[in-house]
Parts: C-alpha cells; sequence; structure tokens
C-alpha cells in the first residue's frame, strides 16, 4: 500500500510538471490591464489562462484579469502579435503614465 501512495504521488508531481511545462508565454511586452510597460512598476507578474502565461505590470491587475479573462487575454495576445521587438509601450503613453480609468491607483 505504501508503495502504490508512494507511486500515485510521482504520477502525480509529474503529471503537474508537465502541464506547467506545457504553458506558453505570450510574450505581451505592455499590460492588458494598465497600458503600462511589463516590467516598469517592478516585478513582473504572471497570470496562467487556458495554458498560456500572460504578462501584468502589478498583482491589482491580475485581479483584474481574472474578472474577465476573455477579454484582457485577447487584448495581450494582440499586443504581443503586433508590437514590434523592443516595443514596450502604447502609443500615446508617455514614461511612467497610467491608465487610471481602467487601473486604478495603487
Amino acid at each position: 500500500m505504501k508503495l502504490k501512495s508512494m507511486v500515485l504521488g510521482i504520477v502525480l508531481a509529474f503529471g503537474l510538471s508537465s502541464a506547467a511545462l506545457a504553458q506558453t508565454e505570450v510574450g505581451n511586452k505592455v499590460c492588458p490591464i494598465s497600458g503600462e510597460e511589463i516590467g516598469g512598476m517592478g516585478k513582473v507578474v504572471q497570470v496562467e489562462y487556458n495554458g498560456k502565461l500572460y504578462n501584468l505590470c502589478c498583482a491589482m491587475c491580475k485581479k483584474n484579469f481574472l474578472a474577465d479573462p476573455e477579454k484582457f487575454s485577447a487584448i495581450a495576445e494582440e499586443n504581443a502579435a503586433s508590437a514590434p521587438e523592443g516595443a514596450g509601450h502604447m502609443d500615446g503613453m508617455m514614461e511612467g503614465e497610467h491608465n487610471m480609468m481602467e487601473h486604478g491607483s495603487h
């Protein structure tokens, strides 16, 4: 019985590791919630949705992302697909400027 539990534990652990490895990083450079450059506010926050990892600017945005993941994952994927290499800001945004309408204050 003890051996069976160990084997089950190993299988479960391997299964979870395989699932984590199967995640695809979208690579968006702009937060789909705030429009802030990823990394511009400190440590990058990532959220997983449908097997993909999305980059967010802060923990506050993670809460908002999870409230409407379809909307914000689509925005992030569009950003990642259309952003030229090295781009980080949305058009019209200046360094440190925040989209306060959707993001709120920190």
